[in-house]
């Protein structure tokens, strides 16, 4: 979703939109009014802030934007991650109204943290995307915090990323334990290959070269050795910046293996299903919206059937419908891929149930992700019992 300041401005409170228009000096006319009801104090906001020079502006939307990221299920967690103690920003967070005044609270209030809070959201985030690979190392070893340790393991990431294609003239990596998880992560900042952009100075127009800083990150659990690298470049890249961490930081020989990932098991979906829940979970209908289907074999082709969750027939009728005694789902083909959609009943206050959609595809590709409690409950509890993960 892309920022907008209106939205923003709605969403953090007075109280702490003050604190920082007053941190950052802003200079606002008389028609900003903090005691001014919410619709009155954001249009006001809104003009003052767009009424700023360009710099002051550009610096106010960039800001605004970091928070915003962070006010999501996995930015929350985030930050409780990032302080020395947790507890006591539980205590403080208790008292602030939205995730928005929680994140620009502690954007005010410690800069060191909050960044910290933005590098572990990175690693959660794209953990089992496609930048990302797992691997099991040495259990029981301790990440060296010792500079000549790192200085030899930021000189390998240099020396390898130019040997790749250039990039990597400089390298600078941040290592901190995260609270209450176990886990030690390594934050990698490596230069990539320099381009330029056209912009404009004042009324002309200039080229400005950009040497931009990659980000990647490593964490490790000591308990179980295992090491996620979310690193962009393909498997190849991320192995060997695995094999580097474990030698130059975890000072071992020991060889890696990766992680074997969960494996998806489809077939059953060619028949419907009824999907059970328990009533505690709050679940109110789970639903197959498409599934893409291919033959068995090597036959060619594919093969994509799709119902919404609101259409009175669903997927399964559809293809029986059209298909007569040549419906596919039960003649000669696999299902290869499936979209499932998930309504949840409302939460009190709320008119609507939230929608959880999410595909998988075999044998081992499933977008639904651990960012939120839902996706944690359907991925951990529900997609076995609905015989959709192989048994290994």
């Amino acid at each position: 979703m892309a920022f907008s300041l209106r939205r923003f401005l709605r969403h953090t409170p007075a109280r702490t939109l003050k604190s920082y228009c007053e941190t950052r000096n802003l200079d606002f006319p008389e028609s900003v009014n903090w005691e001014a009801e919410e619709k009155a104090l954001v249009k006001a906001l809104f003009e003052a802030i767009d009424g700023q020079p360009i710099e002051t502006r550009s610096q106010v939307t960039a800001d605004f934007e970091r928070v915003e990221v962070m006010t999501d299920e996995v930015g929350q967690r985030a930050m409780l991650g990032a302080v020395a103690d947790r507890g006591r920003l539980i205590n403080v967070f208790g008292d602030l109204e939205s995730a928005h005044e929680r994140s620009l609270w502690l954007f005010l209030n410690d800069a060191e943290a909050f960044h910290r809070a933005e590098e572990i959201r990175y690693a959660d985030y794209y953990r089992e995307s496609r930048s990302w690979d797992g691997f099991i190392g040495p259990v029981g070893a301790a990440v060296t915090r010792d500079p000549e340790d790192i200085k030899a393991f930021e000189q390998c990431l240099k020396d390898h990323h130019r040997g790749i294609d250039g990039s990597g003239r400089s390298c600078i990596s941040e290592i901190f334990d995260r609270d209450g998880t176990g886990l030690t992560q390594v934050s990698i900042y490596l230069e990539g290959l320099p381009s330029s952009t056209v912009e404009f100075a004042g009324v002309n127009l200039t080229r400005r070269l950009q040497r931009p800083a990659i980000e990647a990150a490593i964490t490790y659990s000591p308990a179980d050795g295992a090491i996620d690298v979310i690193a962009k470049g393909g498997r190849p890249v991320r192995e060997a910046v695995c094999r580097m961490f474990v030698e130059a930081l975890l000072k071992r020989k020991a060889a890696i293996e990766p992680i074997v990932l969960r494996r998806y098991d489809l077939s059953g979906l060619r028949r419907p299903q009824d999907f059970p829940t328990d009533p505690e979970d709050g679940i109110k209908s789970v639903v197959v919206t498409r599934m893409r289907l291919r033959p068995y074999g090597d036959g060619a082709g594919r093969l994509t059937i799709e119902a919404g969750r609101n259409d009175e027939a669903r997927l399964h009728s559809l293809s029986r419908e059209w298909f007569d005694n040549k419906d596919p789902l039960a003649n000669g083909f696999m299902v290869q891929h499936a979209k499932l959609s998930i309504e949840f009943y409302p939460q009190t206050g709320a008119r609507r149930g939230k929608i959880l959609s999410f595909e998988i595809t075999a044998p081992n590709k499933c977008n639904l992700r651990d960012h939120t409690e839902k996706e944690h409950l359907i991925g951990e509890k529900y997609l076995g019992r609905w015989g959709l993960v192989q048994e290994v």
